[in-house]
């Protein structure tokens, strides 16, 4: 059965993510959390659109300035240290970038492919200046085509919005490969995100992975299979989440 992948640029941005090397040690970049931050302006390590180098260049300035050797650090508090420190990567940043890395073998950048909607023109000429900063879920559904599922690619996204008991969060998940059968119908998908799961408290890794079983491609992508960290159904926190979404869609950014 062949099997589609991101290309090697962009599952390298993954990585870097996933493993995130402080010294000699590697941990799982944490989620951050962008509702529940009040900076507006800021660096964008400091609002979860870092690139994996300015997470790490940053972690080291906070601990020379609070005279912390990290070297003497585990992983577990290197975990705690972070996400203390508001450190980590959100959802949509964490898509951005690998997209970006995608699109580059194909001789573009994404920066120059997004568009946005505010009605100001300030507001749209900074967006341009800071692009990854001024990218949410919201833009990038913005920009993409919605996909049948049978038509779906690595470096796809899956979109979710106006989910939450308020229905005010929406949610990004990208899809790095893809296994067909030999008509090219999709049999199974592999996605990450950058995500948290309650269930597993406050310090827990955000750079998830999962795969999704295709039933029926008639279906919507909720109506199949998802395993992730060995959970399904109701106890697989990211297909609860998606479920209780008002939209969900398999999209594709326009390029």
């Amino acid at each position: 059965m062949p099997t589609k992948h991101l290309s090697d640029n962009a599952l390298a941005v993954l990585d870097s993510y996933e493993h995130l090397k402080i010294g000699e040690k590697k941990i799982n970049t944490p989620y951050f959390n962008n509702r529940t931050s009040n900076l507006r302006g800021a660096l964008r390590v400091l609002i979860g659109k870092g690139t994996a180098q300015e997470i790490i260049d940053e972690t080291r300035i906070i601990a020379l300035r609070d005279k912390l050797e990290l070297e003497n650090f585990d992983e577990i508090e290197l975990v705690k240290f972070l996400t203390d420190h508001k450190l980590g990567i959100d959802c949509s940043g964490f898509v951005y970038y690998i997209l970006d890395a995608e699109l580059k073998t194909q001789g573009k950048r994404l920066k120059h492919i997004l568009s946005f909607t505010s009605k100001k023109i300030l507001r749209r000429l900074i967006a341009r200046i800071r692009n990854v900063e001024n990218t949410s879920v919201l833009t990038l559904h913005e920009n993409s085509i919605e996909l049948p599922l049978e038509q779906c690619a690595p470096g796809d996204m899956i979109i979710s919005l106006r989910g939450g008991p308020q229905h005010d969060y929406s949610h990004v998940i990208l899809i790095t490969s893809v296994t067909t059968d030999e008509s090219g119908k999709p049999l199974s998908l592999e996605y990450a995100h950058s995500y948290h799961w309650k269930s597993e408290g406050l310090y827990t890794k955000g750079i998830r992975k999962g795969v999704i079983t295709i039933i029926d491609t008639a279906q919507t992508i909720l109506e199949q299979t998802w395993v992730e960290d060995g959970k399904t159904g109701e106890q697989n926190e990211t297909w609860q989440h998606l479920r209780e979404s008002q939209h969900c869609c398999v999209c594709r950014i326009k390029t």
